[in-house]
């Protein structure tokens, strides 16, 4: 069975994704859970990582306990 490695996102573009998706999907807390990581191969725990390094850089404020998350993003929109 053959495996793929998920794309490697630059930090401004894993942040802009996470914006689009919010736009989206209407809601912060389902970018972690978003079908739409499929297309940089990610899953949901890898997208966790992620946001967990871009909460540690300070790019954006990313909380979560059990089921609950809670996302801040640093713009209104993907367009702003």
């Amino acid at each position: 069975m053959k495996t793929f490695s998920p794309i490697h996102l630059s930090d401004e573009l894993a942040l802009y994704c996470c914006q689009a998706i919010a736009d989206l999907e209407h809601s912060t807390s389902r970018i972690v859970e978003s079908p739409l990581w499929r297309a940089f191969l990610m899953e949901p725990n890898q997208v966790h990582s992620m946001l967990l390094r871009l909460h540690q850089f300070k790019m954006l404020q990313y909380e979560f306990a059990g089921s609950l998350v809670q996302i801040q993003l640093p713009c209104a929109s993907a367009y702003e």
